[in-house]
């Protein structure tokens, strides 16, 4: 009899669904911010993205990667506000801890991998940007050649000599 109370004992699980969701709803809060910041990060973008030259291929280029990179943080944002609530709901329906453990996995290696390649895609955005501005920028200033500032010479340096930097 003892033998058949410890078997008993030994096989009854505690109930994990409780503690699942809470894990599973942490890991949605979590995404959540991440999403924001992403998205915050392509709205900065957007007006910059928008000036483009549509002439230049790069520009395309860029423009291209940021309608990327705004279409997998809005699907990563459906994904947290419809599917994984409807997911957890299912889990916690049937009674199934796996279900549970195995939605959340989805969901963090989902998340982080749309997460990477949205970061990714705006780095590279950022950096179309950034050389599409500096060209705008390099003939006006190499329009005119700028004599050196007197200030740059060494103290008592002859007015003959270069600066030297």
């Amino acid at each position: 009899m003892l033998v058949a109370l410890l078997a008993w004992s030994g096989c009854e699980k505690p109930n994990d669904l409780p503690r699942l969701q809470d894990e599973a709803l942490a890991t949605a809060k979590i995404c959540q911010q991440r999403i924001d910041e992403l998205a915050q990060r392509a709205a900065v973008l957007a007006p910059r993205v928008a000036a483009l030259a549509s002439d230049v291929r790069d520009n395309t280029t860029a423009r291209d990667l940021y309608k990327q990179a705004v279409a997998a943080i809005e699907a990563r944002r459906r994904d947290l506000q419809v599917q994984l609530p409807t997911g957890i709901q299912a889990a916690m329906t049937s009674g199934n801890p796996e279900e549970l453990t195995q939605l959340i996995d989805r969901v963090r290696q989902t998340q982080e991998r749309s997460a990477t390649e949205a970061a990714s895609a705006l780095s590279a955005v950022e950096s179309w940007l950034a050389i599409a501005e500096q060209r705008q920028g390099a003939p006006r200033a190499s329009a005119a050649p700028s004599a050196p500032d007197p200030g740059d010479r060494e103290p008592g340096a002859s007015g003959s000599q270069p600066p030297v930097r």
